[in-house]
């Protein structure tokens, strides 16, 4: 008999904290709560004697975390990555990822995101804890062209390094949103709050990823339009929940054009 999944009728639980002995079990919930279009995730490596694991997993509208807990090591193979990117972002010890025909190495420091329709397998070392964070797929792809203005999926890759400043930037948001959704914070209470704690985090995840740097512009040119739009539409809504992409819809041009204006005549980025 599978275990129960408290909510699963009305979709995931916005709160699960579960452990057992019984490693099918856990990889049952788990997969339930990360890859519900997905059969059960299959163990490969069983551990020599009584494994443990723990989860705790916490949900805010449409983000979701879950930090994951394996006391011994372990391999599993999760199969086909559901319509989704998943991040796994290891807080202590590390991992190993399948990446083609081999394995590689993920240490504190640096993110594994897997990407839809990819082939997973994970191997856990014991004492490893990692946070794992998914975002649906279209939802990606919509913050994308709506900061880049095309199609820049296939662009993301599957290592992110979180020792840059923009890969701690990333990891520090990520460490805040997953705090404030385990203490039910008001900044996640509503789906307002929710829409753009995700956006925000979602910027971050492609800043730390390269995808939104640009060259610096030259110098000597007239002031931007586009950076007045934008700066002007800041000051006209700076009691609201605004976020980058609206920022950046209101300047009409995309996001690496509006941070090359915002660093040369303000001297900081749009979100400053």
């Amino acid at each position: 008999m599978r275990p129960a999944v408290a909510g699963e009728a009305d979709g995931p639980p916005d709160r699960l904290n579960f452990s057992t002995t019984d490693l099918e079990a856990f990889q049952d919930v788990l997969g339930r709560l990360l890859q519900p279009a997905q059969p059960s995730p299959v163990i490969r490596g069983r551990p020599k004697a009584r494994h443990h694991p723990r989860l705790s997993y916490r949900r805010a509208g449409t983000i979701a975390f879950a930090e994951i807990v394996y006391d011994q090591d372990v391999e599993i193979d999760v199969g086909i990555v559901d319509d989704c990117y998943v991040l796994h972002v290891p807080q202590t010890v590390g991992f190993e990822a399948r990446l083609g025909s081999g394995y590689a190495g993920f240490p504190v420091g640096d993110a594994q995101l897997a990407h839809p329709g990819q082939r997973l397998a994970l191997r856990w070392r014991g004492g490893c804890r990692t946070l794992v964070v998914r975002h649906a797929r279209e939802t990606v792809a919509e913050h994308l062209n709506g900061l880049l203005q095309r199609d820049s999926a296939g662009a993301l890759p599957e290592r992110l390094s979180l020792t840059t400043n923009a890969g701690a930037g990333f990891s520090h948001f990520l460490s805040l949103l997953r705090g404030e959704a385990e203490i039910d914070s008001p900044l996640l209470a509503t789906p307002l709050a929710q829409r753009q704690a995700e956006q925000m985090l979602m910027t971050l995840m492609l800043a730390a990823a390269g995808l939104l740097d640009a060259p610096e512009p030259r110098a000597g040119r007239a002031p931007c339009y586009y950076v007045k739009r934008a700066r002007d539409f800041i000051h006209a809504n700076v009691a609201e929940l605004i976020g980058l992409s609206d920022i950046v819809a209101a300047g009409g041009v995309s996001v690496r054009t509006l941070y090359a204006g915002f660093r040369r005549e303000l001297g900081q980025p749009p979100m400053s």
